[in-house]
């Protein structure tokens, strides 16, 4: 299944259209809630090593579009709450259909889903919730990156 087509913006302030301006192969955590952002950290700690086989990572907080006019005071909250500049860049808050784009993507809930796109933007697998034994090699094995 292809990743769904989207549009945000990072907390850099870029203008993204998912998936052709990003970086593929990816790892791409999907996030519905601000709660939730002690499950994504789970995977952070694989943004380098994947990095240096050539795969990116995306953080997309997913939030309906009846948020559009908070966007900004949203949006800037995240963003003080992210000193490191590359983990505003590679954050993309998406602004959406958070119904369509959950079934688009086969997602039952909204739980945290960890979705592994391959170069042409397709979805190779998913891991829901925290990251647990998952390894680099093992992501980067899936999307046939170099080891």
């Amino acid at each position: 299944m292809r990743f769904p087509a989207v549009s945000g913006s990072n907390l850099a302030g870029e203008r993204f259209a998912l998936p052709g301006d990003l970086d593929l192969p990816a790892l791409v955590l999907v996030a519905f809630r601000r709660h939730q952002q002690s499950t994504v950290d789970t995977w952070l700690d694989l943004v380098d090593p994947l990095a240096e086989r050539g795969v990116a990572t995306y953080e997309l907080p997913t939030i309906g579009r009846y948020a559009l006019p908070a966007r900004w005071v949203i949006d800037g909250g995240m963003r003080a709450g992210i000193p490191d500049r590359a983990a505003r860049e590679r954050t993309i808050t998406l602004y959406t259909d958070v119904r369509a784009f959950r079934d688009t993507l086969a997602l039952p809930d909204e739980r945290v889903v960890a979705l592994l796109l391959d170069a042409g933007g397709e979805v190779v697998t998913r891991f829901t919730g925290a990251r647990g034994e998952t390894t680099a090699e093992d992501v980067a094995t899936a999307l046939g990156a170099a080891p």
